[in-house]
């Protein structure tokens, strides 16, 4: 599960962005359909081109997906504003903090399989991250029960923040073939 967005890879062809996109086979018609026209290089420049277009700028809405999700557990502790300064705040820390990732994929060739490993210690971080961030911004402080609430709001705006991203992938992988 990433909350930060994912980069569209120019340099492959559209079906193996389609693959990477849609785990779920939901654009196989349409792929199928424009097989023959997204085999060129100009194609799949256009497609890539059109893809970035749409998924980039509409996946930074998790901010605010973020900020309505803390809005409605949170209602009475704090004001919209303050929540979206919170979903700010902590998108802020998983961009700078993925600068990790980038390092460690670029040199996995001498990484090897630990590579995964480090994907996997990075995306605990961003949730114990989370899940202290939300204690201590809206929870009171001493209680075991706010420890277990935080976690429970970390898990709950992971798995809808996951959804939220591959629904703007489909989308807009959707509305890249459609144009192409």
């Amino acid at each position: 599960m990433n909350i930060a967005p994912a980069s569209v890879k120019r340099s492959i062809s559209v079906e193996d962005t389609i693959a990477e996109i849609d785990r779920y086979g939901l654009l196989r018609r349409q792929v199928a359909a424009k097989r023959d026209r997204l085999t060129s290089e100009g194609a799949r420049e256009h497609f890539h081109d059109r893809l970035e277009a749409f998924a980039e700028p509409v996946s930074f809405a998790n901010v605010l997906l973020l900020a309505a999700a803390l809005h409605l557990c949170f209602r009475g502790k704090r004001r919209f504003l303050e929540h979206a300064a919170f979903s700010m705040h902590f998108a802020s820390f998983v961009l700078l903090s993925s600068v990790t990732l980038v390092l460690a994929l670029s040199v996995r060739r001498w990484l090897g399989p630990s590579v995964y490993l480090i994907i996997v210690l990075v995306g605990l971080w961003h949730f114990a991250y989370l899940a202290v961030a939300i204690r201590r911004f809206y929870l009171t402080a001493g209680r075991w029960s706010g420890w277990l609430l935080s976690v429970v709001g970390a898990t709950l705006l992971y798995v809808l923040n996951t959804a939220f991203m591959t629904t703007v992938q489909l989308a807009g992988a959707a509305i890249a073939l459609a144009l192409s």
